[in-house]
């Protein structure tokens, strides 16, 4: 048989992809960890989204950071701490009793956007643009990905495995597209590294 072998961006892709599978859901549960006084409700809707989001960021950075701005985490650490309280109180009393499952998509763009916007400012011009979109895109799709398992498979008793796969990877989609915005970072940072060593040389 013959052994499939992955290119550079699909080993890259994959790797950023379970990264953000583990970090968000090691945010989800630290988050449900975390007793800081306040009743549920409040904890569920603030502290819950903040683990999550640097869990996320913190993840970028280990796998990343030789690509990336040095400022790449405080910038991430500042939109999650802007986001959070934003999003707790949209989520709590705007969405809690919305029966709307189009009010939501729009909510997790917005996130998605607003979380990543300080980062998107370090990368600057297109870069930055397509980073935020991945992010606020990426968590449309989660929204949309673990819904299937709610609305399409819990009529069908005889897939639980399936539903169990969604359950555990409904981060996946934006793991993906996360994935694809960081190399295409890496792919333009290594031509810029290539094309000030040619300099360099050219001048001595």
């Amino acid at each position: 048989m013959t052994a499939i072998k992955l290119s550079e961006k699909q080993v890259f892709v994959l790797k950023v992809t379970l990264g953000t599978i583990l970090a968000l859901n090691a945010g989800d549960y630290l988050a449900l960890r975390t007793d800081m006084g306040f009743d549920r409700t409040f904890r569920l809707d603030l502290i819950y989204w903040f683990f999550p989001l640097f869990c996320f960021v913190v993840m970028q950075w280990i796998l990343s950071s030789e690509y990336l701005h040095k400022g790449w985490v405080v910038a991430g650490i500042i939109g999650c701490a802007t986001v959070t309280p934003v999003v707790a109180i949209g989520y709590y009393y705007v969405f809690s009793d919305s029966i709307y499952p189009s009010y939501y998509l729009i909510f997790y763009f917005l996130m998605g956007v607003f979380a990543t916007a300080p980062q998107g400012i370090l990368l600057r011009n297109k870069d930055g643009l397509l980073w935020v979109l991945a992010n606020g895109v990426g968590w449309v799709l989660v929204t949309l990905y673990f819904n299937t398992r709610i609305h399409l498979l819990h009529p069908i008793p005889s897939l639980p495995i399936l539903q169990t796969f969604i359950y555990h990877t409904y981060y996946l989609p934006l793991g993906i597209l996360v994935g694809l915005s960081l190399y295409n970072i890496k792919v333009k940072s290594s031509r810029l590294e290539s094309n000030e060593m040619t300099e360099n040389k050219q001048q001595e």
